[in-house]
């Protein structure tokens, strides 16, 4: 895990500190640079076959990184906005539960963007995961519960929704909806949720 936050926190720097900038105890390792959008988040994953790999989110789509080597990070995906419906949106967030990645957008028409990750070198889109009967047209945040495998999508039109990504992973179910107040962005540890509203 520390292996995992220092190769995240590492291309979060990489992506938005010009490399002749000097960074009280930090140092820059290497960089990417990409092609489609500019950065806007990131999050990061061990996968089974026990590398570290980066989901850098861009305003036009999501990069799946292979970061093993922090000074050369390899692009082993990239899945754009317009897959999931989306056009390009100044913020995305993702992510990772059990070999897939979950991406949100602020972009219409809402819903979650699925990548399959079980492979992390060669990942693949599933598909956009948005219930018909639910208020859904954007997204701003989506946050894990690491004890059950919910995501919450927060920062809607239609309050914030809580699926389940653990029964099935890569198969979202609705679960529930908070209406009121509106959750901006939360963390959920020990069985609690920290909101955060506007």
């Amino acid at each position: 895990m520390r292996k995992l936050v220092a190769a995240s926190a590492a291309l979060c720097i990489l992506t938005t500190v010009a490399s002749s900038q000097v960074s009280k105890n930090a140092t820059l390792l290497g960089t990417f640079r990409p092609t489609n959008g500019r950065t806007n988040d990131v999050w990061g994953f061990d996968a089974p076959n026990g590398k570290p790999y980066c989901v850098l989110c861009t305003t036009a789509g999501t990069y799946i990184l292979d970061v093993s080597n922090p000074r050369a990070p390899r692009q082993t995906g990239y899945f754009s906005a317009s897959l999931a419906g989306w056009a390009a949106s100044e913020w995305r967030d993702a992510k990772y539960w059990k070999g897939y990645v979950y991406v949100v957008s602020e972009a219409r028409p809402g819903g979650v963007q699925i990548i399959d990750c079980r492979n992390p070198d060669a990942p693949r889109h599933v598909g956009r995961y948005k219930p018909s009967s639910v208020n859904w047209n954007n997204t701003h945040n989506v946050a894990l519960d690491f004890k059950t495998g919910y995501l919450y999508c927060c920062g809607t039109s239609g309050g914030m929704h809580i699926l389940d990504a653990n029964t099935t992973p890569g198969q979202l179910r609705y679960v529930a909806n908070w209406r009121r107040p509106y959750i901006h962005d939360l963390d959920i540890r020990d069985g609690y949720a920290h909101f955060s509203y506007i």
